[in-house]
């Protein structure tokens, strides 16, 4: 059985990933009827859009915004490289931008480099890659102001305080 369960910001659907991982069944919560039935294996995380119309589906390496209303990816996947397990995904309130957390083994002596990456939804486009430079560790969690012009991280450096504790404003 799967280990994620979401609502939509506004209740009308309930994704839940199912059947070894492998499938993502939508609900529509008004009728309790299955919407949407997406197999994709290897899914670590999934966000709904604020407007309810995307389900962003992360993989290890790569992010695929599903369209729930033609239940297809509605562009070509984002690239996450990420050789460590790091599985966060988010959008902005806005819905505008959505976020993914990675974490690369390229530096042998602090382990590997915590980054937030953000795109641009619309033409999924890189937008910015926040790094915490000669830090180590996985970012364990990330949040948007309601306004979505701060970005907040948990993890991954040295920041409001120390270790794994730390809080890094973007």
């Amino acid at each position: 059985s799967g280990r994620l369960i979401a609502f939509s910001p506004n209740g009308t659907y309930i994704a839940r990933q199912c059947k070894s991982n492998e499938i993502i069944y939508v609900w529509d919560t008004s009728t309790s009827q299955i919407v949407n039935e997406i197999s994709i294996d290897e899914v670590t995380n999934f966000a709904f859009s604020p407007n309810n119309d995307l389900l962003a589906i992360r993989q290890q390496d790569q992010i695929i915004m599903w369209d729930l209303s033609t239940n297809k990816p509605s562009n070509s996947a984002l690239s996450v490289e990420s050789d460590q397990w790091s599985d966060l995904v988010g959008f902005s309130p806005d819905g505008k931008t959505i976020a993914a957390s990675s974490c690369n083994a390229d530096q042998p002596d602090i382990g590997c480099e915590p980054k937030i990456l953000l795109w641009d939804v619309a033409s999924s486009q890189l937008l910015h890659e926040l790094t915490v430079e000669g830090r180590a560790g996985m970012i364990h969690a990330f949040a948007f102001s309601p306004d979505g012009n701060v970005l907040a991280s948990g993890g991954g450096g040295n920041g409001v305080q120390g270790g794994d504790s730390s809080i890094i404003i973007w």
